[in-house]
């Protein structure tokens, strides 16, 4: 009984979700990243959370996140030095715990880690091209992001954001410029971009509490990334423009008066 309590745990569920992917991008797509960098990247996020958790106080279910971070890091962000991922996983972490705003993030943690350390460091990148396009795959994000998704009620965020995005290419790149509809459709076989959408744009830490409001922003967060990927040719741009846009839900947190989302534990009342 206390094993099927833990797994209804929807962290659980994404971390399964993760890390099937990191398997299948390390060992069937032949990534370029070695077990060191992997071991290292986990052993940071999870001594950094752990230092949190001795420090505030926190329950050790909150381990659980730092391993998802590990992964969405492991999963988007690319660079030369094992440094600069040491970098990344203790700006990730530290994030949660240091830009707060009433007790919750203002950023995404993995969102602010990838865009600060590509800032500051210069020798890190997101490859949206690493994952290939393979139909099968695609579906078994989709079916992984559904299940993770219901649970923390967060799917109209991704499903906004991929509908409003996919409507624009459309218009643009079909309607417009008379492009093959395949070549729309062979943009949404990112694996990025859909665990952008299914992973970090859906985070219920740091997106708006209101549901309709969420909605709003999720299609202001495609508006903005199409308008840098067509115009300005920045295929990561999902990523930054969330990073930037990420301050205003406090903003919008105090137009509406929603409870904020937390993780609930079997002995603390949240989790960070």
């Amino acid at each position: 009984m206390n094993l099927i309590l833990k797994l209804k745990n929807p962290r659980i569920f994404q971390i399964i979700f993760l890390g099937s992917f990191l398997i299948f991008g390390l060992f069937f797509l032949e990534w370029k990243i070695n077990l060191l960098v992997v071991s290292v990247l986990f052993f940071t996020v999870t001594g950094t959370q752990f230092l949190a958790i001795k420090k505030l106080k926190l329950s050790y279910a909150s381990l659980l996140s730092a391993i998802i971070s590990g992964l969405g890091l492991l999963l988007l962000l690319r660079a030369n030095s094992i440094k600069t991922y040491i970098l990344a996983a203790i700006i990730t972490i530290a994030s949660k715990f240091i830009i707060k705003h009433k007790g919750k993030h203002i950023f995404n943690p993995v969102n602010f880690g990838i865009i600060l350390t590509i800032v500051l460091t210069g020798d890190a990148w997101i490859s949206p091209g690493q994952w290939g396009s393979s139909s099968l795959y695609i579906l078994i994000i989709g079916i992984f992001s559904w299940l993770v998704l219901i649970e923390v009620k967060q799917l109209i965020t991704g499903i906004v954001f991929l509908s409003t995005l996919f409507i624009l290419e459309t218009v643009y790149l079909n309607l417009y410029l008379g492009w093959p509809m395949d070549f729309v459709l062979h943009k949404f076989t990112s694996g990025s971009l859909l665990l952008f959408s299914f992973f970090m744009i859906t985070d219920p830490r740091t997106t708006p509490n209101n549901s309709k409001i969420r909605a709003i922003w999720s299609s202001i967060v495609a508006l903005l990334s199409f308008c840098l990927m067509e115009f300005h040719y920045l295929s990561s741009a999902p990523f930054w423009v969330l990073f930037f846009i990420s301050p205003l839900t406090p903003f919008l947190n105090n137009i509406n008066s929603t409870p904020s989302f937390q993780w609930k534990s079997n002995n603390q009342k949240s989790t960070q």
